[in-house]
């Protein structure tokens, strides 16, 4: 039976060379590691942009630098920044009709 070896690769280049967990890529150290990784990249998530009723000029004012805010803090993927903006351009062509 061939044991299984930590597939990390260490900072220095070198591949970590000790035994994996049972049925998982990585050692334990390597493991908590990618874990805490995880775990940090979540709490660093900002909460999801609710924009609300857009039913006045300066609701419609405030989505929007809130929007780009988010675009240009890097917060906003490409398609939901997409998907907000089109929002806001509708309510304010529907208000002014």
């Amino acid at each position: 039976m061939k044991a299984r070896l930590c597939s990390a690769i260490k900072p220095d280049g070198t591949p970590c060379r000790k035994f994996a967990r049972a049925r998982l890529p990585h050692c334990p150290y390597h493991h908590d590691l990618e874990k805490r990784a995880r775990r940090r990249l979540r709490a660093l998530r900002p909460p999801a942009i609710r924009l609300g009723p857009l039913d006045d000029r300066h609701a419609i004012q405030r989505a929007l630098y809130r929007v780009i805010q988010a675009i240009a803090a890097g917060f906003l993927p490409p398609r939901q920044s997409t998907r907000l903006l089109q929002r806001i351009r509708l309510a304010s062509n529907s208000l002014y009709r």
